[in-house]
């Protein structure tokens, strides 16, 4: 699989390089499905294999510490962020209720 990386692209520059080929969507499925499997069943393990695979990154822990996320959003365009503080605020409370279920 050959990546591109971008790294802080312009928001001019979004509808290029976020258009894809079209391909199989039965194979990417049958894709899908078999990572899906193995993250149910073999947890982190699976998800650090994937990341070396995919990303090309070796990951010793998979939470993002808070140093790490206030490195990231200094750099980031603010058209970015306000998505990542909306999904933060999703992600709690979905949490939040979960919890309660239990």
């Amino acid at each position: 699989m050959n990546l591109k990386i971008y790294k802080y692209p312009s928001t001019k520059s979004w509808g290029t390089i976020s258009q894809r080929p079209l391909q199989n969507s039965n194979a990417i499925q049958a894709s899908v499905n078999a990572i899906i499997y193995d993250v149910a069943n073999n947890g982190d393990v699976a998800l650090k294999n994937y990341a070396s695979k995919f990303d090309g990154v070796a990951l010793k822990a998979l939470q993002v510490s808070s140093k790490e996320i206030t490195a990231a959003t200094k750099n980031a365009e603010p058209q970015l962020k306000k998505p990542y503080f909306r999904l933060r605020k999703i992600f709690k409370n979905f949490i939040q209720r979960k919890s309660r279920q239990l």
